[in-house]
């Protein structure tokens, strides 16, 4: 990657004043919006923020951006300045201390400094705690000095975390390649060196601390002194306090980040800095991109985040990736925290926060605490892609309003996950046969939806009649039944085990082993990557000692049970056992356990003692691997090695359950001291007989492989006898056509593409049907997307199910899959990569795919947004109506019938923004109504209802405005040609206000049908066409505004004036195309939106359409208000220098003497200099006094005769009939 060479256009004069100048009007123009969702707790982006936190975070948004668009790195010195004394000079180290990344050719160490806090250093100083600080600012802001830091320093003086702060004032990245990395850790490794050589501070008294950017400082140079500390002779720090690190500085994009509206970071500003200071470093580099990249490292690490900040999730992720490195990590979540607080709270409304999180951070540096994980700090799991689109908007639950401490706790807990979207659902099942591919389903053959499964289900419950629906009781009591021990002993004969335990799921029977199995002494060996039921009983499991290694390396296992042999002596002398947990086929990556390599080096070290014994979980190999099916134990004829197996009825038998294979003793072992057996109630009769049925169709042998053919039909997968070789066959299909592609390399090499079981895939004996695809973890939602989108279902697995950045897709081949959708998946995998490609290199505009951009306007909710915009449009709109009518105030005049008319239609299209705004809170307005109605079936009758009240409104306030427009021509153009047509236009407008009146109320009947839609399936139930009506609607109506809009050019164009007067007049009477264009916007667009789910675009255009309307209805009045503020006098025009002579009437001489009737009446002064200058040729014209125009005889409105002269009675704008002036 290149670095940007020039500064951004804006940044050169004058563009810069230019644009600085436009960018702070802009800011101003959005104050009130600002303060409008402050004031009100209900717009705030978090509710239990206060007004000054949501309008400090607004505005510090835009000016951050403006500085970020300008681009102009800060100027430093190191003159002492106000810090005096304080402020000390760090010299160069040694360059033997550069070594690496920090040995550059062209960016060598200089002499930076820094500030004291709070005194300049005295003689006691080796004996003080003294914290390096490194503050943030992208790497192109900051200095580090009081104005900046001292807030941030007294935490840490005032908590007693520390006696001294030395705050760096580091090198400063910038466009043209100014000081790029490794500058500033140049200059941050210099300033540690010089703490403990030259001021002799101990390396254990010694805290390295930053914030953002800062804190990515301080983790680099953990780094360093991790890799280099040794050759340097430089010891690490007592520990680190890492406050918002910007542990990902190209992550910069916001969209699709739940906390893009809560944070006041904006992109510019991150790309500013990250590409600034990466120069040409990829993006990857350990050294810029700490996440993705851990590292162990002696030094603790307290790490403080934000819930509503924009780097939350990354900061998380990357803690726990530290913790899975070896490294002490305690983070630290700040609830409903922005970024950065420790540096920013006192600006905008967060220093209460700040100051816990100093309180706690103090606490750590103090005792160092407990380095033990927290798991209320982990990221959860996402299940699926379902769970985070029903809960991306927070949902709060009433509960919190309760007096009830024990709820209201429990829901600010949820709302925390609520608000930054990662709170869990239980949903019903989103994808149906048909829907999408079956890429995702553990139905691996079939048999849940095998019609063979259901007869032999019949069967099974047929033969026996008189069976019990329930179990009545636990087993040791009267909950066990002849027909339960049969089963458990058919089961156990088909695996070839001695006995079994049946019990509700594989995670208790998981449980159950390893609490009662495990002696105390014994000691329990457990492969990395087993599942988390087998972590939560060997958790609870009476064994102290247990020991992990590496995934399936036969040679890590070897090296833990002889390290285990050496340390246990019991074990050595066979007194106590090795229990080794592992799984045939592992869930996430699909890869198949080295079993009998295993049973090998056991048999190797247990010396005959015998006291190595395995337990096998194979709830991903039944059906899958092995004779008809029975698993890779059998497989491999291990039966009698392997002391426990866990089969899971969930996945290919298609039932619920589990059974645990054993002999006797393992048996009576588990219902004596397993309490989830033993306190638990028996299976029924139809959990044994779903289990039975399936089992039946294993023993036929219909799932055994028989041939390489495939040409097979699979419709019914499980009864043909391929099944097995059928998944075999799509596995190698899959890894063939994915290497064997074009952009394979390409994709590998850019990380774009993993595929962790490509290698060597040819030369295995089998392919499990699990294949996980793996991208970059900022990239895995988006590849998700574009399958989906694809209608592939596949689903994203993350952290903690998986370690932190391994997130993947796990595809899941079934029996029933087919070639071409094997070949389509990897067509549109490809697809996806093409197009990052050409996303990262700059070939196409977008900087996120295709599929993504579509979710996430999918997911966003504009609600509060249309109804915060449409109430200021309302609210200029009611402020024209009111300065229409102060016109006619000024000029004296009566209120006329189109003020009135103007007024009404206001008032009616606020009645519509109250039902829209009511909308948006009940009915989920704004957000897509496939996600609000699975979240709340109940508002899709608020959104409905909504939608009705807004249609019956403007039913009545299109036409009200329309009516206002047509008396204003009326009054202003009394001719003939006006005349019939206003009559026209507001008969049309009046008989289509009744017949949508009339449709509103009749378009579903009974009317109800309109909103409680399960209505409309009733055969009673009579809905119109809602596509017809709207088109009927919108057509009509577009027909209407289109004629009133061009009525008054036909008078204007016959105005003896010029063509550039006329020009100027048509366009104020042409301002009502505003409303036409938004009438015709809307009538094409609602159809398409609707179509896409979109509910918020509609109502939108709805209110907007109106009130452009009514802004455009009053502006040709408010002539006299501009005359009153420029002239001091509403009636006032610029007559000078004319006189009283000419004639201007279209069709005659300057010097007509006859009279004429069938010239243009113009009502519009030619006099009104304020919208247009005279240019007649001779620059004279003839006016007659206001007496002479009310004489008796005269007619408003017609030409009469006078002295000779041919006048034609004309009006100022303002039609005042005591000022008329006549020609």
């Amino acid at each position: 990657m290149t670095a940007h060479s020039q500064h951004p256009l804006v940044s050169y004069q004058p563009l810069r004043s230019f644009f600085q100048l436009s960018y702070a009007i802009l800011v101003i123009l959005r104050l009130p919006y600002y303060a409008t969702i402050s004031l009100i707790p209900s717009l705030r982006p978090i509710r239990t923020w206060t007004a000054k936190q949501t309008f400090m975070s607004r505005l510090v948004y835009p000016l951050l951006d403006a500085t970020s668009r300008v681009g102009i790195t800060e100027k430093l010195t190191l003159e002492p300045g106000k810090e005096g004394e304080r402020f000390q000079t760090v010299p160069v180290p040694s360059s033997d201390l550069f070594k690496g990344a920090l040995a550059s050719e062209t960016i060598k160490p200089q002499e930076v400094g820094g500030t004291w806090f709070p005194n300049a250093p005295g003689k006691d100083i080796a004996s003080k705690t003294a914290v390096l600080y490194f503050h943030g600012g992208a790497f192109i802001q900051g200095d580090g000095r009081t104005v900046q830091c001292g807030s941030i320093a007294k935490k840490f003086l005032d908590t007693g975390a520390a006696d001294a702060v030395f705050s760096l004032q580091y090198r400063l990245s910038g466009y043209n390649g100014v000081n790029p990395f490794p500058a500033a850790l140049q200059d941050a490794l210099s300033s540690y060196v010089f703490l403990l050589n030259t001021l002799n501070i101990p390396s254990s008294q010694i805290l390295i601390a930053g914030d953002s950017s800062g804190g990515n400082l301080a983790t680099a140079l953990l780094r360093y002194l991790h890799e280099f500390g040794s050759a340097i002779n430089t010891p690490t720090p007592k520990c680190a306090v890492l406050l918002s690190p910007w542990v990902e500085p190209f992550y910069y994009d916001s969209r699709g980040n739940p906390n893009r509206n809560t944070d006041f970071t904006p992109g510019t500003f991150g790309a500013w800095g990250a590409h600034s200071y990466a120069g040409k470093l990829p993006r990857t580099d350990p050294y810029i991109t700490p996440l993705g990249n851990p590292f162990p490292t002696p030094v603790p690490m307290f790490v403080n985040a934000g819930t509503a900040e924009l780097f939350y999730e990354r900061i998380t992720k990357w803690a726990s990736e530290m913790r899975e490195a070896g490294s002490v990590v305690e983070l630290h979540i700040e609830e409903n925290a922005v970024h950065d607080t420790f540096l920013v709270g006192d600006i905008i409304g967060f220093a209460d926060s700040a100051w816990g999180v100093a309180t706690k951070m103090a606490e750590f540096t103090s005792t160092m605490g407990d380095y033990g994980q927290d798991t209320d700090s982990e990221i959860p799991p996402i299940s699926t892609f379902i769970t985070r689109l029903r809960d991306t908007a927070p949902q709060l639950s009433q509960s919190r309003h309760t007096n009830s401490t024990f709820y209201r706790n429990l829901e600010e807990v949820l709302d925390s996950r609520r608000t930054t979207g990662l709170y869990w659902s239980v949903v019903e099942n989103q994808w149906q046969v048909g829907d999408a591919v079956d890429f995702c389903s553990g139905d691996i053959l079939g048999l849940s939806r095998s019609d063979a499964r259901r007869a032999e289900f019949h069967a099974e419950v047929a033969r026996h009649p008189d069976f019990s629906i329930g179990s009545n009781g636990v087993r040791l009591m009267d909950g066990n039944s002849k027909y339960l021990e049969q089963a458990e002993k058919d089961i156990a004969a088909f695996h070839g085990a001695e006995d079994g335990l049946l019990v509700g799921s594989a995670f208790e029977a998981n449980v159950a082993v390893w609490t009662a199995l495990p002696r105390p002494g014994d000691v329990i060996v457990y492969d990395a990557l087993v599942h988390a039921s087998t972590h939560e009983g060997v958790n609870k499991s009476l064994a102290i000692d247990k020991f992990e290694f590496p995934h399936n390396d036969v040679e890590g296992f070897r090296r833990v049970l002889l390290e285990v042999f050496k340390s246990q002596r019991l074990v050595q002398q066979g007194k106590r056992s090795i229990l080794v947990a592992v799984e045939s086929i592992y869930s996430m990556d699909g890869d198949v356990c080295p079993l009998q390599e295993l049973v090998d080096v056991a048999h190797e070290l247990s010396a005959g003692h015998g006291n190595i014994q395995f337990v096998v979980d194979e709830a991903h190999s039944i059906g899958v691997i092995g004779p008809k099916g029975s698993g890779l134990v059998c497989e491999l004829g291990l039966q009698k090695e392997i002391a426990i197996v866990v089969h899971s009825y969930g996945k290919a038998i298609g039932a619920t359950g589990a059974i645990i294979l054993g002999n006797k003793i393992t048996r009576g072992a588990l219902t004596n001291f397993a309490r989830s057996v033993i306190y638990t109630t028996a299976p029924s009769f139809l959990f044994i007989a779903a289990i039975k049925s399936g089992y039946t169709l294993l023993e036929s042998g219909q799932t055994e492989e028989a041939s390489n053919t495939l040409n097979i039909d699979l419709t019914d997968a499980v009864t043909d006898p391929r099944a097995q070789e059928r998944i075999q066959s799509l596995a190698m299909l899959f890894f063939d056509l994915l290497t064997s592609h074009p952009t394979w390399p390409e994709a590998e090499k850019r990380g774009l593409l993993r595929v962790p079981l490509v290698d060597g895939w040819e030369e295995r004996s089998f392919l499990a049907h699990i294949l996980p695809v793996m991208t970059r973890p900022e990239y895995t939602w988006w590849l998700f997307f574009q399958l989906l989108a694809r209608g592939f279902c596949v689903f994203p697995v993350e952290h903690p199910v998986v370690p932190a950045g391994k997130g993947r897709l796990r595809v899941i081949i079934h029996a029933s899959n087919t070639e071409d959708q094997v070949q389509g998946f990897v067509d549109a995998v490809f697809s996806w990569v093409e197009e990052m490609i050409k996303i990262e290199d700059g070939e196409t505009t977008a900087t996120v795919s295709l599929a993504a951009d579509r979710v996430y306007t999918w997911m966003s909710d504009s609600g509060p947004g249309l109804v915060i915009s449409c109430s200021i449009l309302g609210f200029i709109s009611t402020v024209f109506v009111l300065l229409r009518f102060w016109a006619r105030r000024l000029t004296r005049q009566s209120f006329g019938l189109d003020g009135w008319l103007c007024l009404a239609a206001l008032l009616c299209h606020h009645a519509v923004l109250a039902a829209a705004g009511i909308t948006v809170y009940k009915g989920g307005l704004g957000r897509d109504i496939r996600i609000t109605s699975t979240q709340d079936p109940n508002s899709v009758v608020w959104l409905f209802q909504g939608v009705f009240i807004g249609e019956v409104g403007y039913t009545y306030s299109s036409p009200l405005i329309k009516l206002s427009v047509l008396s204003f021509y009326w009054r202003i153009f009394p001719t003939p040609f006006v005349k019939m047509g206003c009559k026209i236009l507001g008969a049309a407008s009046i008989a289509w206000c009744i017949a949508i009146t009339i449709l509103d109320f009749v378009q579903c009947r009974p009317l109800e049908a309109f909103w409680y839609l399960e209505l409309q399936v009733l055969p009673t139930t009579k809905c119109l066409d809602p596509t017809l009506c709207f088109l009927g609607n919108s057509i009509v109506n577009a027909i209407i505004d289109f004629f009133t809009l061009v009525l008054p050019l036909h008078e204007v164009s016959k105005l003896y004036i010029s063509t550039k007067k006329k020009l100027v007049i048509g366009s104020v009477f042409l301002l009502g195309g505003i409303a036409f264009a938004a009438s015709m916007v809307r009538s094409i667009a609602t159809g398409i939106m609707v179509r896409e789910g979109v509910t918020n675009f509609t109502r939108t255009a709805t209110v907007v359409e109106i009130y452009v309307a009514i802004i455009g209805a009053c502006m040709p009045t408010l002539v006299p208000i501009y005359r009153q503020l420029r002239y001091g006098d509403p009636l006032k025009s610029n007559t000078t220098g004319i006189s009283k002579q000419t004639l201007p009437v279209k069709g005659s001489s300057a010097q007509k003497k006859h009279l004429d009737n069938t010239g243009s009446f113009e009502r519009l002064s030619n006099t009104d200099n304020d919208f247009m200058s005279d240019d007649y040729r001779d620059n004279r014209r003839v006016n007659i006094s206001s007496r002479q125009a009310g004489a008796p005889g005269y007619n408003q409105g017609e030409s009469y005769q006078m002295d000779g002269v041919m006048v034609t009675q004309k009006t100022v704008w303002s039609e005042h009939k005591q000022n008329s002036n006549v020609v």
